[in-house]
């Protein structure tokens, strides 16, 4: 027993066997704190930039559906496109119109799963289909900005409204896959003018992107 105590008192007036346990120094906890931040430097840019592609990927797959929407419609109509507004509302003041003609989402909106009762827009209140929605759609740290006032983040190309797609004039400047139907409202996934800044649907109904935006 004697022993034990003698024992226990020296592991307690030791200091080379108390000094095993003593904690980080503040130079060490410096390093570590250090090798943190550089880990973080080196990995935002990288996960930011594979967020923005992801994004990205998602506004295209939003177009694609929208692609088999207008082939719907269209075959609905005898090829005629609709007639609707590039931008219906006024971007400053949601609550002015622009155009008397109707947003793009009462032409498409049947074939997005938008109910009837959703399209009368009772009381004033606007209908939405998600797939008209950019995840990148933001302006002047808003989000959804476009989607919210004009109902959709993708502008219609108005001048093709209430032409049918079978007319020898409606690909008379350009073939088929080079015709734009509809677009970004804005550069959301890049720099204005760099490819890929754009997504665009095509009246091929292939999803691309193009230089110059």
């Amino acid at each position: 027993m004697i022993g034990l105590y003698m024992m226990e008192d020296d592991c307690i007036t030791n200091p080379r066997i108390s000094s095993r346990h003593k904690a980080f120094t503040l130079v060490e906890l410096l390093v570590v704190i250090g090798v943190v931040s550089l880990l973080m430097g080196i990995l935002l840019p990288a996960l930011n930039k594979a967020r923005a592609v992801a994004r990205s990927t998602s506004c295209r797959a939003n177009l694609h559906s929208l692609a088999l929407a207008f082939r719907m419609y269209l075959d609905d109509n005898q090829f005629i496109m609709p007639p609707a507004a590039a931008m219906p509302w006024n971007p400053d003041n949601p609550n002015e119109m622009l155009s008397a003609k109707l947003p793009i989402v009462k032409y498409m909106g049947p074939y997005l799963s938008v109910s009837r009762a959703e399209l009368a827009e009772a009381n004033g209140k606007k209908c939405y289909a998600k797939v008209l929605c950019c995840p990148s759609d933001r302006k002047n740290g808003e989000t959804e900005h476009y989607f919210r006032i004009q109902q959709s983040s993708y502008e219609y190309a108005e001048r093709r409204g209430n032409r049918s797609m079978n007319s020898a004039a409606f690909t008379k400047r350009a073939p088929e896959r080079d015709v734009e139907i509809m677009w970004d409202f804005e550069p959301f996934h890049g720099k204005a003018g760099v490819k890929g800044a754009k997504n665009y649907l095509y009246s091929d109904c292939h999803v691309g992107n193009v230089n110059g935006d």
